[in-house]
């Protein structure tokens, strides 16, 4: 590898769309944030794992809680390897258990600064590798579970169920909650519920609309369905997040 990092966020900040001169693997380590390439923004959190190219430009938004990621600029056999396998689409992401503990095990090794902690993160990263080249050969065999978070954030603001989703994408329902989850770690409704609330954080701290009429405009079913998703995610009420903006 040529560098590998930590590097923490601030919570509530945002930076502005910027460039990067090599291409780039992120591992997020903890906290969520999102972020917008080519006009599309995606929420990631722990154990998702993203590319970016050089020279694309992106933004990033960081929710309550900031975020910590591991910054990986990969050697140019490793760069080759990724290609061959497709799996260096600029801004491709992928979600797993076994990346959000690969994550926390790097992030502790470097901070371990021990004779035996470089041996061990360059394993690590060697699985991390191994793992993102193995899920770009699988991304043709799954480009379906793509359209189902597509679906999800054109029409997050409004009703939606598991079958509903499901004959979009022409599955059965017990399959798209299996598979979803397998591949991004998180259920749909549990996605679901962390895109509304980021939606609802972007409302809260900017525009002067009601806390009711911001829980209508995310998805929720009124303003009291919107404070227990967003206490549950986030450890706070909307009413608290924009009370603590405001002063």
């Amino acid at each position: 590898m040529q560098s590998i990092r930590c590097k923490a966020y601030a919570p509530a900040t945002a930076m502005p769309a910027h460039r990067h001169d090599e291409p780039s693997l992120c591992l997020v380590v903890s906290g969520r944030y999102e972020e917008t390439q080519r006009g599309r923004a995606v929420a990631h959190g722990p154990g998702h794992l993203l590319y970016c190219a050089a020279g694309e430009p992106h933004s990033q938004r960081f929710a309550g809680e900031g975020a910590r990621k591991l910054l990986l600029r990969p050697a140019p056999a490793a760069l080759e390897f990724l290609a061959a396998r497709g799996a260096l689409e600029p801004g491709r992401h992928v979600a797993a258990p076994r990346l959000a503990a690969l994550a926390r095990e790097m992030a502790a090794e470097l901070d371990a600064r021990d004779d035996c902690a470089a041996m061990v993160v360059e394993g690590l990263v060697l699985e991390l590798l191994g793992l993102f080249g193995r899920s770009g050969e699988e991304r043709g065999r799954a480009a379906w579970l793509q359209r189902v978070r597509d679906y999800l954030h054109e029409h997050q603001a409004g009703e939606l169920a598991l079958d509903g989703v499901a004959r979009e994408v022409g599955r059965h329902p017990t399959h798209v909650a299996r598979e979803f989850k397998r591949a991004f770690g998180v259920s749909v409704g549990g996605y679901l519920r962390e895109i509304r609330v980021q939606r609802a954080e972007r409302l809260l701290d900017g525009e002067r609309a009601s806390l009711a009429q911001i829980a209508i405009a995310c998805g929720f079913c009124d303003q009291a369905h919107m404070s227990r998703v967003f206490r549950a995610l986030r450890g706070t009420t909307p009413a608290a997040r924009r009370r603590a903006r405001r002063d």
